[in-house]
């Protein structure tokens, strides 16, 4: 449950970055790189420190964890221009709604415990998930791009689970993690080559290195959790408990305000998390 704590406070916090970023001189694709470099990094030393080996070449899931990296830095990409285009309420929706992706994966691939009450939890964490994010700008405007962050989100969340499955053995999380990350963060530079675009700011690197740091706890914590507790239960209590604590932190820290609907959505989700752990 430490875990789950950790992986919901860590990806608030990479929400609260972002805005504060947002106010400053900064590029999505500057700041992504950045971070999934300083991911790439700090999964390394970490390696080092244990003992273990960086020739990342040589372990088992080296090869899956190239299509891992690239896909990450193109969903967050995605993410930040759906979130342009689209919308921010509307992204939130459908990128939280895309619970059901591990759900699913959780009852027919990994054979969880399947229950009338996670039933009932579920569907009431996806209706709290929709309501706490619904705004009037909601649905004001119309794309494809909530449509594929609903499906990417919903593949990212599948995959972490499989590679803790099948992928990942003898903890070896750090590693895992710093090989995905430094193809995430090649992918990055490629773009950044293509855009012809370097000039990186003060800002867009102290943004990158702490949401780097920040994500390499957020992946790290997820993998471990899903290791300890049914990918069908512990994915719906972190994107409600993602929502919840994004909320009140938008408020307090922010002065951002939430309407009736969405403390409606807030009380669904609270219900939802007892239900998850009873």
């Amino acid at each position: 449950m430490i875990q789950l704590l950790i992986s919901i406070i860590t990806s608030a916090l990479i929400l609260v970055v972002f805005k504060i970023a947002s106010n400053y001189s900064t590029k999505n694709y500057h700041i992504i790189t950045i971070s999934y470099f300083t991911s790439f990094v700090i999964g390394t030393v970490c390696s080092l420190a244990a003992g273990s080996s960086i020739l990342y070449h040589t372990f088992g899931w080296f090869v899956p964890s190239i299509f891992y990296g690239i896909f990450f830095l193109l969903g967050f990409l995605l993410f930040g221009l759906s979130t342009q285009r689209s919308g921010v309420a509307i992204t939130a929706i459908c990128s939280r709604v895309s619970v059901v992706f591990p759900v699913l994966l959780g009852f027919f691939l990994f054979k969880d415990n399947v229950t009338f009450l996670k039933i009932a939890a579920i569907i009431i964490a996806i209706a709290a998930l929709v309501l706490s994010n619904i705004t009037k700008e909601s649905f004001s405007k119309k794309s494809l791009l909530p449509i594929l962050i609903f499906i990417g989100i919903g593949i990212n969340d599948s995959i972490i689970k499989i590679a803790q499955a099948y992928l990942i053995k003898d903890n070896d999380y750090s590693e895992f993690i710093a090989s995905c990350f430094m193809f995430s963060s090649m992918t990055g530079i490629i773009i950044m080559a293509a855009k012809r675009d370097f000039r990186i700011t003060i800002s867009s690197l102290i943004a990158g290195v702490l949401l780097g740091t920040l994500n390499f706890i957020n992946f790290r914590s997820l993998l471990i959790g899903l290791e300890q507790i049914e990918v069908s239960t512990y994915i719906p209590i972190y994107n409600v408990g993602v929502v919840i604590l994004s909320l009140l932190t938008g408020v307090v820290a922010f002065k951002e305000k939430i309407t009736k609907i969405n403390l409606i959505g807030i009380v669904l989700a609270i219900i939802s998390i007892i239900l998850l752990t009873i």
